[in-house]
């Protein structure tokens, strides 16, 4: 793909191309996919994290932000570059968020003669993905900026005490329990079935 074939290609899918994304997908998807099978090579890691849900999630994370306009590339490198430091951001998160909760499979799994049940298989195409960054979209049209601004953050990996502080709000606690009451407040407005 030419330089000028990806500009354009990046800037159709920013202007909310599904098309275009579905083919940016299709060109550096594999790229995507390696990393993260590389960074989920704990087995502990991947009894509890499936390949597709991080790259979905991946994926909308990309398709929000380049939406909103927040990210340019120059070449394909560029763009592959910063899809695989998310991809390795993302697991790193996850890794955290397992080991904190030390969770036990045998409580919430089925066991099979090997002792692991590896996590359903998600449907990953970019017509499905494209579907949910929609939804993703129409629910975080739904947050304040503030809780806009508290999810990037907490995204990022900032902890609650320092988006407490960047706040200027006195409790961490109270500003956790607020936030998750208001992105419960949205998901119950746009999943109302759920």
């Amino acid at each position: 793909m030419g330089t000028g074939d990806f500009g354009q290609l990046v800037a159709l899918a920013q202007d909310g191309d599904a098309d275009a994304m579905e083919r940016l997908l299709k060109e550096y998807g594999d790229a995507i996919q390696r990393e993260i099978r590389f960074c989920l090579m704990d087995q502990r890691l991947r009894r509890v994290v499936g390949e597709s849900d991080v790259f979905q999630s991946v994926i909308a994370r990309f398709a929000l932000k380049l939406r909103e306009g927040q990210y340019h590339f120059d070449t394909p490198s560029d763009l592959v570059g910063l899809l695989k430091t998310m991809a390795r951001t993302h697991v790193a998160h996850l890794a955290r968020f397992w080991q904190a909760r030390r969770r036990d499979l045998r409580k919430n799994r089925g066991i099979d003669a090997e002792g692991v049940t590896e996590p359903a298989a998600h449907d990953s195409t970019a017509s499905s993905v494209v579907a949910r960054v929609e939804m993703l979209e129409l629910a975080l049209a739904r947050l304040s900026d503030r809780d806009r601004q508290i999810l990037d953050w907490r995204q990022d990996g900032v902890i609650w005490q320092e988006v407490a502080r960047r706040l200027n709000v006195p409790s961490s606690e109270a500003l956790r329990k607020q936030h998750e009451r208001a992105l419960a407040r949205v998901a119950q407005e746009v999943y109302p079935d759920e």
